[in-house]
């Protein structure tokens, strides 16, 4: 019998499958089993919104808010970034959330905006200390009056300068609460010229030792009202120096080492960077207009002193009655 070989062709087929490698960063605070979120009591607990304040009035600031910040990156190499209002809800009719960060009024329109600490390619952390503020500022319309209260709100998320992390709950979070906004048809804000006002000093002289002062300079920031406010309270913040945490620290890089910014009103009372007692001056309002005189100086805060320039920023939230 003849057999036949019969050859039965077979085409091999190989399966491939498409992954898409998910590239994140993740960000907790202090290290890997950090928290991922920080709540921001709002202090006062009122925030009054005034119709005739400008778009773009800071209307409530935190003090300074410092977070030691740890980050892992999985496959991805991104630059560690603030996201202002991450999931897009409205704060409140009127309002607009926002950070202050190095200087600058930061919102949501803003997109991401870098802390300047990047990670690398390969998986890696990163851990970095980040100084910020946390603000609320006027835009769009709002009631003639009445009041809402503010809920627990994120105001921001850290994650990678690229987007936002899908994986919700993995990425640190700095919400506010406890607040009430309260809606008038007027009200006091700072004038365009005390909102950003720059006072300059002399060059530095030498101060031979610790808690002198030298320099000082005479100045005055003023509050203009539009309704029947009897005072008006100016209350500042900002970063305090090292060694005195009463004074005002020097923020330029590689500035003068052991000196610092004295700010005081009038009367020589220093006022307290950090939201102390010493923080809040109060005085009248007269014809709608409440006019706060202050003197800034240098002062001397370490026995060690090297030489640089000098220079402090000071926050000021108004508040009026």
């Amino acid at each position: 019998m003849n057999m036949k070989k019969i050859l039965i062709p077979f085409i091999a087929m190989v399966l491939f499958s498409a992954s898409s490698a998910s590239h994140a960063v993740f960000c907790k605070e202090n290290d890997e089993n950090g928290s991922v979120s920080r709540t921001t009591q709002i202090t006062p607990s009122i925030i009054y919104v005034p119709a005739n304040a400008p778009e773009g009035t800071i209307i409530w600031q935190s003090s300074p808010q410092t977070v030691n910040i740890y980050c892992y990156a999985a496959w991805i190499k991104d630059t560690i970034s603030f996201w202002v209002n991450p999931d897009g809800v409205n704060l409140g009719s009127g309002v607009e959330p926002a950070i202050i960060y190095n200087g600058r009024v930061y919102t949501a329109t803003s997109g991401s905006i870098p802390t300047g600490n990047n990670i690398g390619w390969k998986p890696a952390t990163m851990r970095a200390t980040i100084s910020y503020s946390l603000a609320i500022i006027r835009k769009g319309p709002i009631p003639s009056s009445g009041s809402s209260v503010i809920p627990n709100y994120p105001m921001f998320q850290f994650d990678g300068k690229k987007g936002l992390n899908r994986d919700k709950g993995k990425n640190f979070r700095n919400y506010i609460s406890g607040g009430t906004f309260r809606y008038t048809t007027g009200g006091c804000v700072l004038d365009t010229v005390s909102a950003n006002k720059s006072v300059g000093l002399p060059s530095m002289p030498i101060i031979k030792t610790v808690g002198a002062k030298a320099g000082g300079v005479d100045f005055s920031i003023q509050a203009v009202c539009n309704n029947l406010a009897r005072s008006v309270t100016f209350e500042f913040f900002g970063y305090a120096d090292n060694s005195d945490r009463s004074q005002f620290q020097n923020i330029e890089k590689s500035g003068a080492q052991g000196i610092a910014i004295n700010l005081a009103t009038s009367d020589g009372v220093t006022i307290d960077p950090l939201g102390g007692s010493d923080s809040f001056r109060t005085v009248p309002a007269v014809g709608g207009t409440a006019t706060l005189n202050l003197r800034a100086s240098y002062i001397r805060t370490s026995s060690i002193v090297t030489g640089g320039p000098v220079s402090a920023r000071a926050y000021v939230m108004v508040t009026y009655n």
